[in-house]
């Protein structure tokens, strides 16, 4: 990694991202901390009528990503690419609001490790990630 400044190739309008395509909002971020939430829709669901694996997975790799890469000057944070994430998935969700919170929990100058957790509404934890992310130089 050189000393050139990370900035991303090209910017993409923050309504046309996959995180809006399914309704993912940020709700707090704060350096080491993101809070991101989702109101469970239909589509979100799966076969059997409860919240689709991939969307918590999703949550997860967002909340974690924008928690240790957060910067004033970049609007979605300092470029990254998820390098390996875990998801522990713990209970249903099946309505209402999910919350994802973020927290870095370490890191250097090329990469960075994150956890987030997802509450239901009601307060039920539902699922748990760790990822570990590298930082992007496109300088």
């Amino acid at each position: 990694m050189t000393d050139r400044p990370l900035k991303p190739r090209r910017t993409i309008d923050a309504d046309k991202t996959y995180n809006a395509l399914i309704g993912l909002k940020m709700a707090e971020w704060r350096e080491g901390f993101a809070r991101m939430e989702i109101e469970i829709q239909e589509h979100h669901m799966n076969r059997q009528g409860i919240v689709h694996g991939g969307i918590l997975a999703t949550m997860i790799d967002s909340a974690a990503g924008y928690a240790g890469a957060f910067s004033t000057e970049l609007p979605f944070g300092l470029p990254r690419a998820t390098l390996s994430m875990s998801v522990n998935y713990i209970e249903a969700g099946t309505e209402g609001k999910l919350v994802c919170t973020g927290r870095r929990t370490g890191g250097g100058k090329r990469t960075f490790s994150a956890t987030a957790e997802i509450h239901d509404d009601k307060g039920a934890l539902l699922a748990t990630g760790q990822v570990v992310y590298r930082l992007l130089n496109f300088g």
